[in-house]
């Protein structure tokens, strides 16, 4: 496998401090936040979940090779607060998908909702030795939850193919992603 080389990317300082700022001290939108305007950022009310998304937004530009104008535009300033903006992303290029796993580069696999950066090097080591099937998907790390929208597994899609639309997949994820994550106790059954 060859190995990528992780070029620093001078426009942010070290240990995420890009993401430390106060989130509704101005009425600036997010796309001229990720756009490092020089105004501080603003909210009449701040919210975490967008800090969150703020906080997401910076992790894709330093580390998955998203570029703010790949994220927010000036017809859409904000961050969906329902989906991650990589999700957000994927939905607004649904064009560009599905994607074969066994066939794209690190870096088209990096753009592929719930594959990260190590579970992409481990896709691409394993493909190696032998056709990643779906199954082996979760082993490898990938969030199969997010993934099975955008992706073909040896030319197979997990999703229903006649429902390979912006809306239908939307619908699907937001109700995936604000599921609880737990489950109450019962005393007696």
């Amino acid at each position: 496998m060859k190995q990528v080389k992780k070029e620093k990317n001078k426009d942010f300082v070290p240990a995420g401090q890009s993401t430390q700022m106060i989130i509704g001290a101005t009425n600036e939108s997010d796309y001229d936040i990720i756009n490092k305007s020089p105004l501080l950022p603003s909210l009449a009310i701040p919210t975490l979940k967008k800090e969150h998304r703020l906080y997401q937004a910076d992790w894709l530009m330093r580390f998955y090779g998203f570029k703010p104008e790949n994220l927010l535009s000036q017809e859409n300033k904000n961050f969906n607060l329902l989906l991650d903006p990589k999700i957000t992303w994927a939905l607004n290029n649904l064009c560009e998908f599905p994607k074969e796993i066994n066939k794209v580069d690190y870096f088209e696999l990096l753009k592929i909702p719930g594959i990260g950066p190590k579970s992409a090097k481990k896709i691409i080591s394993s493909r190696q030795k032998f056709k990643i099937k779906y199954e082996d998907l979760k082993k490898i790390g990938v969030v199969t939850k997010r993934a099975k929208y955008f992706i073909l597994c040896d030319g197979k899609y997990y999703f229903d193919r006649e429902n390979f639309n912006k809306k239908i997949i939307e619908k699907s994820l937001i109700a995936e992603e604000n599921k609880p994550t737990y489950e109450q106790m019962r005393l007696f059954e």
